[in-house]
């Protein structure tokens, strides 16, 4: 199931981890699942610069299928028979037709991302179903016996998928909590498109119950320690790094070398015991990867706790790249 990061900045890398579950496939294992991604707009609202399609390709390229992409304007009659999964990406709001739908849905399974639901859940003969829309100002997710505090201003599309459907996640603020995804008969639905914790593990999830892994089930994984500054209680990160000499699961760590938080600044060279840590776990077989010089930025000022190389006010790349960069490296 899905894991969260929590207060110890540790975090099972995600698609390594979802790897040990995947679940039994759908079709015989030398046989490529036909997917078709369906799309409004192939790229982000916010940031016209990242392109949606080629970011599902990538997370796609884990499991054994072949992809075909259309744009819902370009539907004709036939165009989605086939197929063993299709892939919907409301991103733009659109009146869909009725033909069109009836196409979507007699495949055995869909994923269909944020907007334009209520007009499957109309096709489907849903009579309990109740779209809401856009959303903002939900705070936490809640899945897979996790939670994890959201951005209030990320708008979400939400739902009330009715009596026969199982919830997957959900989302809460002061007042309510609503499913974010959910399944109904062969429809899987998740209201946020992105590729970003914690919606990419979401998205990971869904697309593990539905398509088949290119090797078959086994246990292999890597432990990442999270987010490592000069602000780490050493004594917490050997902690750690004794659970997984214990168990004999690979680690590493990503190790930011400085570090502002509330004000104070610090470097490696000032943590001594966390370094004598660090040299200790690489002689013990650990993984040192640098994770970005501050990781921080003037929209994150905090280490750990966003970019240091993107500008997420904005949903674009820092001022005056590649120099930003640069300097850092």
């Amino acid at each position: 199931m899905v894991k969260f990061k929590n207060s110890l900045a540790v975090l099972v890398t995600g698609l390594l981890l979802l790897a040990i579950f995947c679940p039994a496939v759908r079709a015989e294992e030398t046989s490529k699942i036909e997917v078709v991604i369906i799309y409004e707009e192939p790229y982000h609202e916010s940031n016209p610069d990242f392109n949606l399609i080629a970011a599902f390709y990538e997370n796609l390229g884990h499991f054994s299928v072949e992809i075909s992409t259309l744009a819902s304007r370009a539907w004709e009659k036939g165009k989605l028979q086939g197929y063993n999964v299709v892939i919907y990406i409301g991103n733009r709001p659109r009146e869909l037709s009725g033909e069109m739908l009836e196409e979507i849905s007699s495949a055995p399974y869909v994923l269909w991302l944020e907007d334009n639901i209520e007009d499957l859940a109309r096709v489907k003969g849903w009579q309990d179903f109740k779209f809401y829309g856009k959303c903002n100002y939900f705070v936490r997710l809640y899945a897979g016996g996790m939670s994890t505090l959201l951005d209030p201003y990320v708008p979400l599309y939400l739902a009330q998928p009715g009596a026969e459907a199982e919830i997957l996640a959900t989302v809460s603020n002061m007042k309510d909590t609503l499913p974010v995804m959910w399944q109904r008969d062969n429809i899987f639905y998740l209201g946020k498109l992105d590729f970003s914790f914690p919606f990419d593990l979401l998205l990971g999830d869904v697309l593990h119950q539905i398509l088949p892994c290119h090797e078959k089930p086994g246990y292999k994984v890597l432990l990442r320690i999270e987010d490592v500054s000069p602000f780490t209680n050493p004594e917490n990160l050997q902690k750690l790094i004794d659970v997984a000499l214990y168990h004999d699961i690979p680690y590493a760590i990503a190790v930011t070398p400085f570090a502002r938080n509330k004000g104070q600044e610090a470097s490696l060279s000032q943590a001594r015991e966390l370094v004598k840590v660090l040299r200790k776990a690489q002689e013990t077989g650990g993984f040192i990867i640098m994770h970005g010089c501050y990781h921080s930025n003037e929209y994150s000022p905090e280490t750990g706790e966003g970019f240091e190389f993107w500008n997420p006010k904005d949903e674009k790349p820092m001022e005056e790249e590649p120099e930003f960069t640069r300097q850092r490296i």
